[in-house]
């Protein structure tokens, strides 16, 4: 089975780790793997979110093109303090999981790359995921020699 861009799922529940929530970090929340077969820890702040997996609700898998292909979870609607009059919100496009969203996020959360317009996130986003079909084509063919 191929599952969105290039993933190949070959389920079999009886491989599946056991995960409870109390084993995960963060939350401690679990959720069901790009598969639909497993159940894995989400992401947590901080951690890549490229490939399988998602990251804990209220965090979302930001990418920062051209630097990087892979995305990092991030917390874009709270400050570190969680005071609401210390997140001063100003308007960024990113890449968010891996579509171009236009999001309001705390001025001092608001680092890596932004668009100035959805146009050039569409194109970055374009190569960006380019990179990863091109990826899996040369991982095939390197698995086929």
């Amino acid at each position: 089975m191929l599952n969105g861009l290039g993933l190949k799922c070959i389920c079999n529940p009886v491989d599946c780790d056991v995960i409870r929530e109390n084993d995960c970090p963060g939350k401690g929340l679990t959720v069901w793997d790009s598969c639909k077969c497993c159940k894995v820890c989400y992401k947590i702040l901080g951690e890549s979110c490229e490939g399988p997996g998602t990251c804990e609700p209220s965090l979302e898998c930001v990418y920062n093109p051209p630097t990087s292909s892979t995305g990092i979870c991030e917390n874009l609607t709270s400050s570190s303090t969680d005071d609401p009059e210390e997140c001063e919100k100003v308007p960024k496009i990113l890449i968010i999981s891996k579509k171009c969203k236009l999001v309001n996020v705390c001025r001092q959360l608001a680092k890596g790359w932004d668009f100035p317009t959805i146009e050039d996130c569409k194109l970055n986003l374009d190569n960006l995921l380019q990179k990863e079909i091109d990826a899996d084509d040369f991982a095939t063919v390197s698995n086929n020699h």
